[in-house]
């Protein structure tokens, strides 16, 4: 009797569980790179960084910040749990309402009817904090001078 048929079929058996193995892999390899790396987080830069970027009147020190300040939003504003617009949004302030900014901090660039900035103000909350643009609130001068709104710590 002649063993060769079988043999044949043993390695082409052999052939396509390898390709089946290597099929699942580059699925497999997608779907984590789909779900884990090809989301860029928002751009975090070194305080270092932040604090030389930013213009100051008054030296500010680690660990102090000046007393929140009340502004009035100008438009209506999103309050997110961080300084970007990928985000969650914690909720939103109508056109008028009085906000009370803690410190502000670079984020993600905002690009609106009223120009562009990456300045996000922390407000305070009655749960917590959560980050508004900048953009949407009236704070006049007060944005420059660290003596006004403080930069956040990190």
């Amino acid at each position: 009797m002649d063993s060769t048929p079988s043999r044949r079929g043993g390695e082409q058996g052999w052939a396509e569980f390898v390709v089946i193995v290597l099929f699942a892999a580059v699925i497999g390899f997608a779907f984590v790179w789909a779900l884990v790396l090809h989301e860029k987080p928002p751009d975090t830069r070194s305080a270092s960084s932040e604090l030389s970027s930013v213009s100051t009147t008054v030296p500010l020190t680690p660990g102090s910040l000046p007393r929140p300040r009340t502004y009035k939003v100008d438009g209506g504003v999103n309050v997110r749990q961080g300084p970007a617009t990928n985000t969650t949004v914690i909720t939103k302030f109508e056109d008028g309402a009085k906000i009370t900014v803690e410190c502000r901090i670079q984020g993600q660039d905002v690009t609106g009817s009223n120009g562009s900035t990456d300045q996000w103000l922390r407000v305070t909350l009655l749960t917590g904090s959560g980050y508004a643009s900048a953009l949407y609130v009236d704070t006049g001068d007060d944005i420059e001078d660290t003596s006004r709104i403080g930069i956040c710590p990190p």
